[in-house]
């Protein structure tokens, strides 16, 4: 019975670390998912013309995601890498852009959102963004690394509850060399999963108790 006990607390525990959290799904988080009007045109700009380009795209080229303020570049990897996939957005079309997703109505919780982030070759480094989720203060990142590489950023949030939109903007006032995104995710941790230092509390009393109830039948 001890014995039965036993492996019930630890599968529960063990369930416990294996659901820490769960994505939410975003439409063209790699800015992959739709066509280009030409696919010999190396990059698209969205919301403005572009002189050294033949055509320029309509929002339909990013959808889902709006264009929210300025314009910004759908660049495809033969111009740079994307981080993943073919394509990703420099955030600076001929000026500084923002863009947006809605995500719908989403559970009130903690949340994990990350993407990654580089910079326009031609651009000074570092280059600034921020991050808006809907009625949230901005948070601000920034990247100082080579073009064509990429840096996993990282935002944690309280939420709510109810519709939720988040906004990338860049922060660089001017000019068509911005900050480079690509591959967003986002997760809700799960309600109930114990806090790390509640957990390793609770794993190491079961691991206290396996040893007495092995001590108790040695004995």
């Amino acid at each position: 019975m001890r014995r039965i006990a036993l492996q019930l607390m630890i599968g529960a525990l063990l369930l416990a670390v294996s659901g820490l959290a769960t994505p939410i799904p975003i439409t063209n988080a790699g800015f992959d998912a739709n066509t280009p009007p030409n696919a010999t045109q190396p990059w698209w700009p969205v919301g403005y013309t572009d002189p050294f380009q033949a055509g320029s795209c309509t929002v339909a080229c990013i959808s889902p995601w709006t264009l929210t303020s300025g314009n910004v570049d759908w660049v495809s990897s033969s111009v740079w890498a994307a981080h993943n996939g073919s394509w990703s957005i420099d955030l600076n079309g001929n000026t500084a852009g923002a863009i947006t997703i809605d995500l719908g109505n989403q559970a009130a919780g903690t949340y994990d959102l990350s993407f990654w982030m580089s910079r326009n070759p031609l651009s000074t480094a570092p280059v600034d963004m921020s991050v808006i989720v809907t009625g949230l203060s901005p948070s601000t990142f920034s990247y100082s690394g080579a073009a064509g590489q990429y840096a996993l950023q990282t935002q944690s949030f309280a939420w709510g509850g109810g519709t939720m939109s988040i906004t990338f903007q860049s922060s660089v006032a001017s000019g068509g060399y911005g900050p480079v995104m690509d591959d967003v995710s986002l997760s809700l941790r799960d309600e109930g999963v114990p806090e790390p230092g509640t957990l390793w509390t609770l794993l190491t009393g079961a691991g206290l108790l396996a040893g007495a109830m092995l001590l108790r039948k040695k004995i």
